[in-house]
């Protein structure tokens, strides 16, 4: 993640949640997932670990959440398919 140097304090750590909640652990790690401020000269890396626990038919949904205070937050969702 980037963001201008005056306005990178405004960028807040992120969460994610798992739709269905349970049979898939995620983790955030990196120098985002950290919390700490991206800019353009020293961008912040957010990466997403995840462990199956449950085999399931249908994918798994990872909603990735990033605040930015006084904007709307960065959203996206990353599917996870845990086979057999």
């Amino acid at each position: 993640m980037t963001a201008v140097a005056s306005l990178s304090s405004l960028v807040q750590k992120p969460s994610s949640k798992v739709l269905p909640d349970k049979g898939l652990e995620v983790g955030l790690s990196g120098s985002a997932g950290e919390g700490k401020l991206p800019t353009t000269l020293s961008p912040s890396m957010l990466i997403v670990d995840w462990r199956c626990e449950v085999a399931r038919n249908t994918p798994y949904e990872v909603n990735i959440t990033i605040p930015v205070e006084g904007y709307e937050p960065v959203e996206f969702v990353l599917t996870k398919i845990c086979g057999e």
